[in-house]
């Protein structure tokens, strides 16, 4: 019996002493398992942004397509054979200049005949007047030949105005382009007789989406390159439609 007790005091010692040392010394285990005491860790290797300020520019690209300022065919408003043609193809005529006269001669003849009756009724109007105060005309009379004195001044009006139709005149400077007729040509109302294109100033028509339509107003200035043209260039926004393209939401 008592050598039993003395043995298991001895387990008991034994057992304490153990769980003192992993109590107590408990880094022994990690050194063995761990990295040497002379190794060194590398550093990590890390990257770093300085931050600052500045300021923040809004830029929108967009492709756009110059057009010419003015842009216009020339037509003829009635028809007839071409009798005078001046139209330099390529160079530059000034607003109002003559380019095209159609014959006239029945409509100036037809003008002619209508002065000749006018003056005749304007004598006849003011005599039947002075009549009429006197009674010695009726006002029947008097309103017949005022009623004639008026129809032929119409008249006269629109044989001007017929006159002036066989005569095409540039609508505004700008350079001709490739005639598509001759001296003697008889021409139509539906005939193109040139184009006529203003390009100074030019215009740029572009689009954007949508929602960037507030940032560009009229007024307001926008750079653009062209092509031909490398040097940032600057143009005044002339006009925004705020017509909305439904297919691909632009304006």
């Amino acid at each position: 019996m008592k050598a039993f007790k003395t043995f298991t005091i001895v387990l008991i010692a034994i057992g304490l002493l153990i769980g003192l040392k992993f109590l107590f010394f408990p880094i022994e285990q990690n050194k063995m398992t761990g990295p040497l005491p002379d190794a060194k860790t590398p550093p990590t290797p890390v990257t770093v942004c300085i931050a600052g300020s500045s300021a923040l520019e809004d830029k929108l690209l967009a492709t756009g397509t110059i057009i010419a300022n003015e842009e216009a065919e020339l037509k003829p408003e009635m028809n007839g054979r071409i009798v005078y043609l001046f139209l330099p193809e390529g160079q530059l005529v000034n607003q109002g200049k003559l380019l095209v006269k159609i014959n006239d001669t029945d409509l100036k003849a037809q003008f002619e005949r209508i002065k000749s009756q006018l003056r005749f009724a304007h004598t006849t109007e003011a005599r039947l007047k002075r009549l009429l105060q006197m009674e010695g005309a009726s006002q029947q009379e008097y309103d017949q030949a005022f009623s004639t004195l008026h129809t032929l001044k119409a008249d006269s009006a629109y044989y001007l105005a017929q006159i002036a139709k066989t005569e095409i005149r540039a609508p505004f400077s700008g350079f001709i382009g490739i005639r598509n007729v001759s001296p003697g040509s008889y021409v139509t109302t539906t005939t193109t007789l040139a184009n006529i294109q203003q390009i100074n100033p030019v215009k740029i028509d572009f689009s954007i989406p949508e929602k960037y339509a507030s940032l560009l107003n009229k007024g307001e200035f926008i750079s653009f390159r062209s092509e031909t043209v490398h040097d940032l260039l600057k143009a005044q926004i002339v006009v925004k439609d705020p017509k909305i393209n439904a297919n691909n939401r632009t304006v």
